[in-house]
């Protein structure tokens, strides 16, 4: 390589790239901060739901609504059937479980609004990050208190 190319790639087109390398991070990482913080983004679910009660005060696993993050790429958003496990008999008479059972009876999946989504550019995989004891908290935030 000729020395005034590699002068102009080191004095030019270096700086260039790490600029929009570090660009590139900054905005990712703002543009995201809402979603990691467990801030600002709360669309209006079809059931209203607290992770709050349910992984917080009653200290319910993760794994046990949201099925196959051990074995698949995706963790699974609960079906009416798995919320119904314990509100067959939990809490019957509240509106909200009244809606649940509806949906269930009727044999409708839950119309949740999606609130974590990877850009389709990258791929995730949930299992290889569970089974290496990386907690949900990680990634998904104290979800314990939202």
């Amino acid at each position: 390589m000729n020395k005034s190319l590699l002068d102009h790639i080191l004095r030019i087109r270096l700086p260039i790239t790490i600029f929009i390398a570090i660009a590139s991070f900054a905005v990712t990482y703002f543009a995201s901060r809402a979603e990691r913080d467990g801030i600002g983004y709360n669309p209006d679910q079809p059931i209203l739901f607290s992770h709050k009660l349910h992984a917080g005060d009653m200290k319910i696993d993760c794994q046990y609504c949201h099925i196959g993050v051990e074995k698949s790429r995706h963790a699974i958003v609960p079906s009416a059937s798995t919320c119904m496990n314990c509100h067959t008999i939990a809490r019957k008479d509240r509106p909200e479980i009244q809606k649940l059972t509806a949906y269930y009876n009727e044999g409708k999946a839950l119309p949740w609004k999606r609130i974590h989504k990877v850009p389709d550019f990258a791929y995730f995989n949930h299992s290889v990050h569970v089974n290496r004891g990386i907690d949900c908290v990680n990634c998904h935030g104290d979800v314990n208190r939202m």
